[in-house]
């Protein structure tokens, strides 16, 4: 089996051949021995090294080399290694501890790695979950020689030490303060890290109480550095992306540190943490204010209250308000469903993955309790229209919140409500017997019913007709095809009994034919579930 695996590895010829592949050897995986475990780490480092490991072709950004189609093979090792600390009787170490041979070789499997790779975390991740002191050893060299740079996945590398149970041992927390923290990307884990073990009484004293005038420098330099970034005052020649990463690193640090003076009333970092909240970053405010309310200051009190109004920092300051026992002087107003909904989709849109920052402006355009696709129980959902900028350069479009927070490329302000809860519930849908199938598939399998289909959409005066593809729904054989009627551009759905068109609407931001079939299952989803009759 290993052989076979490592085989696909090294000479796969397409993304998805392998990511369809890999994961099917995963429970053969878990059932390896610790021999064999030695022996797929041991080939998976010689492959690191291997001048034949040419890279994958990287359509998308998402996979760099073969080396990345390890993530799945580590994911089946880490669920392994937990099953065998599970199992394990108290005091048996037996689990937890990793040959000589194993370490070496998984660090020459971690060096041969492209920092910036999704696949550091994941290995750091699977280094981690034992807790025996060579493997923690191990880990904090790693994270101090070559951190991971994809911050997305930092958290990954910490999730097996964020362990109420866990003692670290008295060397750990200052090994981790004294070399990982010189790498901005991984430093505010560090201290969120030494703030979690704080809180959690797993330490006697913090980690950082050695160093707290020193790290008052720090967040002034931070802060120094942010309001340049904001007056615009930054060097031209360096690079956008460069800017960003600058910007992000040193907002989860000043966060964390924000945590660090608040958890130990250090008075001194008071007036830095005032100019902190000054800057205009939202979660920079917040957090300042939070640490300046928790260290008795009415000023941080007072701007936290009125951080309230914004939605994007609504949720945040209504958790601090009530942790800190002043939830009485926020408007009722904004602790209410809507603006709660609110606050989540204004959270959701100003995600890196998303839109990246906060909507200028957000209303409710519809609310209402409705049976839901994969809920019991009917919810409360949400529809807002929400703007960035104004004037003829504004961005708009329209949100969902309530069974998800989720909003489309797709222009759909044109759509009625009704038909926005369908085009969602469609999209989030996921069932067995709801799939795409190529036509000429379909023809084989279900030859009379395709030529009745096609039929139906001959009948139509659709120009420029161009059949997408067929799909099964519940039982229910379809067609989707795209074209145009009357110059109108769209996508035809036909079903056992008619052709529904669906106009692509904005032609910088089209509905395309996938979101129009998604629209078209959701409308039947949510007419079947809503139906009167419903008992």
């Amino acid at each position: 089996m290993i052989e076979k695996l490592l085989n696909l590895i090294a000479t796969a010829s397409s993304e998805s051949e392998a990511l369809k592949t890999i994961p099917r050897f995963a429970a053969e995986i878990t059932q390896l021995d610790d021999d064999a475990v030695d022996h797929l780490v041991a080939q998976m480092a010689q492959l690191s090294v291997s001048d034949q490991l040419t890279p994958l072709p990287d359509a998308d950004g998402t996979w760099k080399t073969r080396l990345e189609l390890i993530i799945p093979v580590s994911q089946s090792l880490l669920v392994r290694e937990l099953k065998q600390i599970k199992d394990a009787q108290p005091g048996d170490q037996r689990a937890l501890v990793w040959s000589a041979g194993r370490l070496r070789n998984f660090e020459t499997l971690y060096l041969a790695v492209a920092p910036d790779a999704q696949l550091p975390n994941h290995l750091l991740r699977w280094l981690a979950t034992g807790h025996d002191t060579d493997r923690l050893q191990l880990w904090v060299q790693l994270m101090g020689d070559q951190p991971p740079e994809d911050r997305t996945g930092i958290a990954l590398s910490f999730a097996p030490l964020m362990d109420v149970q866990f003692q670290p041992p008295d060397w750990f927390l200052d090994a981790l303060i004294d070399s990982p923290t010189r790498h901005s990307q991984v430093a505010a884990a560090v201290y969120d890290l030494c703030n979690f073990y704080y809180r959690h009484g797993r330490v006697s004293s913090h980690p950082a109480e050695p160093r707290l005038e020193r790290l008052n420098g720090l967040l002034e330099q931070l802060c120094s550095s942010l309001l340049q970034i904001e007056s615009g005052k930054v060097n031209s020649q360096i690079d956008a992306r460069a800017i960003n990463r600058q910007v992000a690193d040193s907002v989860a640090l000043i966060v964390a540190l924000c945590d660090v003076f608040a958890l130990l009333e250090y008075q001194t970092a008071a007036d830095n943490i005032i100019k902190v909240m000054m800057l205009r970053h939202r979660r920079v405010q917040t957090e300042a204010a939070a640490a300046l309310a928790k260290m008795g200051y009415d000023q941080g009190r007072t701007a936290l209250i009125a951080m309230a109004q914004d939605p994007v920092s609504r949720l945040r300051v209504l958790a601090y308000a009530e942790e800190l026992g002043f939830l009485d002087q926020v408007s009722l107003e904004l602790q209410g469903e809507i603006s709660i909904a609110e606050s989540q989709l204004a959270i959701w849109l100003s995600e890196p993955q998303q839109m990246g920052l906060a909507p200028t402006h957000i209303e409710l355009v519809d609310n209402r309790e409705m049976y839901w696709p994969s809920y019991e129980h009917p919810v409360q959902c949400f529809l807002f229209r929400y703007r960035y900028g104004s004037g003829e350069n504004a961005y708009s479009n329209v949100g969902i919140c309530g069974p998800l927070s989720h909003a489309f490329a797709a222009d759909i302000r044109h759509l009625a409500p009704e038909d926005c809860y369908a085009l969602f519930a469609g999209w989030q849908t996921t069932h067995q017997e709801i799939f795409q199938i190529a036509v000429e598939r379909a023809a084989q399998l279900h030859p009379s019913e395709i030529r009745r289909l096609q039929s139906l959409l001959s009948e139509q005066q659709v120009e420029e007709q161009q059949i997408q593809t067929a799909a099964g729904f519940f039982g229910e054989t379809i067609l989707i095809a795209t074209g145009k009627i009357d110059g109108v551009t769209g996508t035809a759905i036909v079903d056992q009994a008619e052709v529904t068109w669906i106009p692509s609407g904005a032609a910088r931001a089209p509905i395309d034919w996938d979101l129009a079939s998604a629209l078209w299952r959701g409308r039947r989803l949510l007419t079947t579930f809503n139906h009167q009759d419903r008992v």
